[in-house]
């Protein structure tokens, strides 16, 4: 390690002579010597050493703690202060400048190096707090995340104003009670949350994540990731949790929308093939029977040939709405073209045959004619026949 470089500020010749013998034969630097507030201020810029030892009771307008306050705001070198004797007044000035020690006239050689060892590592110590504080700044405006701190044995929870924005909120109108946080959770997630932060508290996992939706100001809810890390006291007993909340409202909206894309038709916004079939599955997995019902409108391939698909779409848009119109409850599918199915949960034939003579008569009246049949698909029965048996017009 390098030796440190010691600026001193002392007005008493002798005094300053005897502690530059001290510090060298100490290993030390000496950067200079100065016998005013003024020097010492000009001399620490010109030198930049490690440390200053600063004389507080200087002659002259700037005493040491006028010029130990402009070395600490201009150069942040850290200062350790001289004195025989100085009043409470001055004592008190002193502390505001936020010294790294104090050392006693006469001085004891191990006092000096105890001191200056000690004031060295306080201020190396905090210029990397300060510097990770920084880096953990920049990390969280950078990540635009919330950030949220719960003591444990208080049970008072820090919420950054950044975590107070995401549900709406101004600094003013949050608290910091735990419930400001579990309250507004929606209650199909708040079980899933509670048992997250329960299981890493007991060590069960190593972090806490859990994704929910939480209660914002304007009365709707916003999908969030949090994710947590407690701090440990003794006997491993959770005392402190710490973690992040970040909005995920519209990469859930987006994942919303991909998955209605991919289930329901463009044209008819009904259900797709594939879409059905899983709802027949799991229909034919339940106690209880349901019926299978299919319709095909007849001219769907005529008018596609000779008018072209935007006019044999239309036909299937109008046909969705009429049966749409006419269910109050079921599955309704464009399998293709004019191909349509409908999963009803009720399987009795003289109903069903009744509501698929009202589809039938309302696409009439619109020149749209369709076939229609139907097969009832029993509890635990095959899916696919039952679907196929309902195309047989």
């Amino acid at each position: 390690m390098k030796e440190a470089k010691i600026l001193i500020v002392e007005d008493e010749n002798i005094v300053a002579l005897n502690l530059q013998t001290r510090l060298k034969s100490l290993g030390y630097q000496v950067a200079g010597m100065a016998s005013t507030g003024e020097d010492a201020v000009k001399k620490c810029a010109e030198t930049m050493p490690d440390l200053v030892l600063m004389d507080i009771m200087l002659r002259g307008e700037m005493d040491g703690v006028a010029a130990a306050d402009q070395i600490r705001e201009k150069y942040h070198v850290p200062v350790v202060y001289l004195t025989a004797y100085a009043d409470d007044v001055t004592l008190e000035r002193a502390k505001v400048t936020e010294p790294f020690g104090y050392m006693l006239k006469p001085f004891e050689v191990k006092e000096i190096r105890t001191t200056i060892e000690i004031a060295l590592y306080k201020h190396r110590m905090d210029r990397l707090l300060q510097e990770s504080e920084e880096r953990y700044s920049v990390a969280v405006h950078g990540s635009n995340d919330g950030i949220w701190d719960w003591d444990l044995v208080k049970n008072q929870v820090y919420y950054s104003p950044r975590w107070k924005a995401i549900l709406g909120c101004t600094d003013a109108e949050i608290g910091n009670t735990p419930e400001e946080w579990l309250s507004r959770v929606h209650p199909e997630e708040r079980e899933a949350l509670d048992m997250a932060i329960e299981r890493h508290l007991a060590a069960v996992t190593p972090h806490m994540e859990c994704e929910f939706r939480i209660l914002a100001k304007n009365g709707q809810h916003r999908w969030v990731f949090a994710r947590g890390l407690a701090v440990r006291g003794t006997g491993g007993k959770a005392i402190r949790m710490a973690g992040s909340l970040a909005d995920i409202t519209r990469r859930h909206q987006a994942e919303e929308k991909l998955v209605r894309m991919t289930e329901h038709d463009p044209i008819t916004d009904l259900l797709t093939e594939s879409a059905f079939l899983e709802k027949l599955y799991h229909a034919a997995g339940g106690s209880r029977d349901s019926t299978v019902m299919r319709l095909s409108l007849t001219k769907f391939n005529s008018v596609y040939a000779a008018q072209g698909p935007a006019s044999a779409h239309d036909l299937a848009a109008h046909a969705a709405k009429v049966m749409i119109s006419r269910l109050t409850s079921g599955a309704i599918a464009r399998l293709f073209g004019g191909e349509f199915a409908i999963l009803l949960a009720d399987a009795d034939p003289v109903r069903v045959k009744l509501l698929l003579t009202e589809i039938t008569q309302d696409l009439d009246r619109l020149s749209i004619p369709c076939v229609t049949g139907f097969a009832i698909l029993k509890a635990g029965g095959d899916y696919n026949l039952a679907l196929c048996e309902a195309a047989k017009y």
